[in-house]
């Protein structure tokens, strides 16, 4: 990850950061992260089989220790560190993660511990998208597992202070990210996401003084008069 300073301490690998401030409203379907809120969340994570269940809060990440062995995540391939911590303050908790060859997984002491892998995965770890102040993507934390809409997948990341948005991701359409807080992703996401509009093809773009979406349906586009969406055809 960018900007990350390691170092070894009695056999884990630490983070240099700043911690991240978590905060949840327990049951919304909006999860705020320190400044941050994301939507479209569902209130609780789903497992690839489709059901839901609750986060796993299994530890404190003040405890210095991963909340899973690397067997657990074996589907993921071999770990390629041995995880690296961004530690909290007792108000502000921080988050942990590990990387393996075939996807990563993280953990913080609101969601619990997510990972992340598939086209979803290849999109965060090596896809040219950027966030924020064009930071890249790789930057923000996976705060949920996948979750099925439609006939695919969406999986929020999160760095509060930086970027917050979803990945959605179907057969048809390979896997983009919607940034929150730009206005054509927030439009999306608070009428309909892809029931309405379809899957997105393409990150949100600035266009002059219009926000713009692609999407397998039509071209969603905001400005200040409002918001039009174009079907194709």
């Amino acid at each position: 990850m960018m900007g990350w300073r390691y170092w070894r301490k009695e056999g884990t690998t630490t983070m240099n950061k700043s911690s991240l401030r978590i905060f949840a409203r327990c049951g919304s379907v909006a999860l705020t992260l320190g400044a941050l809120t994301l939507t479209g969340l569902a209130p609780a994570q789903a497992s690839e089989d489709g059901t839901a269940e609750q986060s796993s809060l299994v530890t404190s990440s003040s405890t210095g220790a991963l909340p899973w062995a690397p067997e657990d995540y074996a589907w993921l391939g071999a770990p390629t560190d041995e995880g690296f911590i961004a530690p909290g303050t007792p108000g502000t908790p921080g988050f942990m993660g590990q990387n393996f060859t075939h996807g990563a997984v993280f953990y913080n002491e609101v969601t619990g511990t997510h990972a992340v892998h598939g086209a979803i995965y290849d999109l965060w770890r090596f896809g040219a998208v950027t966030v924020g102040d064009g930071s890249a993507l790789y930057n923000l934390i996976p705060v949920t597992d996948e979750q099925p809409v439609g006939n695919g997948v969406r999986q929020s990341f999160a760095q509060p202070g930086l970027a917050s948005g979803n990945v959605f991701w179907s057969e048809a359409t390979g896997a983009h990210f919607i940034e929150s807080g730009t206005p054509a992703g927030d439009y999306f996401n608070a009428h309909g996401a892809v029931d309405a509009f379809g899957f997105p093809v393409s990150e949100v773009q600035q266009v002059g003084d219009a926000s713009v979406l692609y999407t397998e349906q039509g071209v969603l586009t905001v400005t200040a008069s409002g918001a039009v969406f174009s079907p194709l055809g």
